[in-house]
């Protein structure tokens, strides 16, 4: 009975550490969106929000990152599968200015569904992956900032005018008001 009871208490004790470290962002509901994201969609610039750039500075002090003013912060993605980046790289956090290639990804049915892979051409290379949502019916790029349980993003929005969406077709032109119905 006394092994029983050491038992549980060893177990609780345990349970307790292993969700002690878990900041309640641990259990915030996953925001990659689920359905396959068509390369017409990805081809196009996508700038940095500025709530992103806001986090990013608040969050980068201890790197010694400081926005540059007027810096723009983008990703060109362009249809031959080439990149220009000019945004934000982690570890440490700050502005990168480089060619490269990217590469989207799908896989159903995965915890990460849509993966875009970017390959910057620096020095031996530097890769990582984008991830993507939906937020007011509009697609966006993101990545966790640092740590994914402090759940803090860099979000970039695709510029106006650009590329629409492979499963979007326009709307039928308007009829003029001299047309007889």
């Amino acid at each position: 009975m006394l092994g029983s009871r050491m038992t549980r208490h060893f177990l609780t004790i345990v349970a307790v550490l292993l969700f002690a470290g878990c900041r309640p962002a641990y259990f915030a509901k996953d925001i990659r969106l689920q359905r396959k994201v068509e390369t017409a969609e990805v081809i196009g610039t996508w700038k940095l929000r500025g709530d992103s750039l806001e986090t990013a500075k608040r969050e980068g002090q201890g790197d010694g990152f400081t926005p540059a003013p007027g810096q723009t912060y983008q990703i060109l993605f362009r249809s031959d599968g080439t990149c220009h980046f000019s945004s934000l790289t982690q570890m440490p956090l700050k502005y990168a200015d480089y060619e490269g290639t990217w590469r989207l990804d799908f896989r159903k049915n995965e915890h990460r569904p849509n993966e875009l892979s970017v390959e910057l051409k620096r020095g031996a290379g530097y890769g990582f992956t984008l991830e993507f949502t939906e937020e007011d019916g509009r697609l966006v790029i993101w990545e966790y900032l640092g740590d994914p349980d402090d759940w803090q993003f860099l979000k970039y929005d695709k510029e106006p005018n650009q590329s629409a969406p492979a499963n979007v077709r326009p709307a039928p032109p308007a009829q003029s008001s001299n047309e007889t119905r």
